[in-house]
């Protein structure tokens, strides 16, 4: 091969590249405008029968008033050990303009395990700023203690 042919070839990948790598961050800048996410700091609850536990929320908004928009709250042991069937419960609350809009209700865990979630993403509320707040149950031995996750950062959807 002459070098005039690895010059012509290097340069062909270097444009290919060049093509490559604009596409790519055009495409992330379109991503971004199209969703964004925001999530909570870990929240914690006091040891309730044995157990600690953390929780989280998180909000994700794709376009104002997209039935994409959801909310969804988590919690989990945080020494990874697995709990009896119905423990645990969580209720995902989507808030718009400071107003719940739509709520899971308790959701619990139907097995052993170490985590359960609830997901709030059926209803359209309309455009507005939106954030994520959960409510968390915990079974106590004998009824259920129930702690807010924190509040997912502010997002307009």
């Amino acid at each position: 091969m002459s070098l005039g042919t690895l010059i012509r070839i290097l340069a062909e990948s270097k444009r290919t590249a060049v093509v490559g790598l604009v596409c790519g961050a055009f495409l992330g800048i379109a991503a971004i405008a199209l969703a964004a996410q925001a999530t909570s700091a870990t929240g914690y609850t006091p040891v309730v029968d044995g157990h600690q536990y953390a929780t989280q929320s998180i909000l994700y908004t794709q376009e104002p008033g997209s039935p994409s928009d959801w909310a969804y709250t988590l919690l989990w042991t945080t020494g990874g050990e697995n709990v009896a069937a119905g423990w645990m419960g969580a209720d995902a609350r989507k808030f718009k303009n400071g107003s719940v809009c739509e709520s899971t209700g308790y959701q619990y865990n139907n097995s052993s395990s170490s985590s359960q979630g609830a997901l709030a993403d059926s209803k359209a509320c309309g455009t507005g700023t939106y954030y994520s707040y959960g409510v968390i149950a915990i079974w106590n031995g004998s009824g259920y203690n129930y702690y807010y996750s924190q509040q997912s950062p502010s997002l307009n959807g």
